[in-house]
């Protein structure tokens, strides 16, 4: 399955399988991120605080969100993030 990324009003979703990461997702201000997912997976999140242009360039230092790797639904709300990305899918 390839990765998905779909925008509705000010709501990002991405959609991937398991083994896939994805692109960075830019943010402007504030965000709050929820994960869910599937039976029996787990996820995590990294977030960037480097510049857009450093994220575009790929010289951007990621972290993983506090919440570390999941396996239930979780949402945690990021300030004044450049940038997320889901960092892994394990089955």
């Amino acid at each position: 399955m390839a990765v998905t990324v779909t925008t509705e009003d000010r709501t990002t979703k991405v959609e991937l399988a398991a083994g896939d990461v994805s692109a960075p997702v830019m943010l402007s201000g504030d965000a709050v991120v929820a994960v869910t997912p599937g039976v029996g997976g787990s996820m995590g999140v990294l977030a960037t605080w480097s510049t857009p242009t450093d994220v575009s360039a790929g010289n951007a230092r990621w972290h993983y969100w506090n919440a570390g790797q999941v396996s239930a639904k979780t949402t945690q709300t990021l300030l004044k993030a450049t940038a997320v990305g889901v960092a892994e899918i394990r089955w």
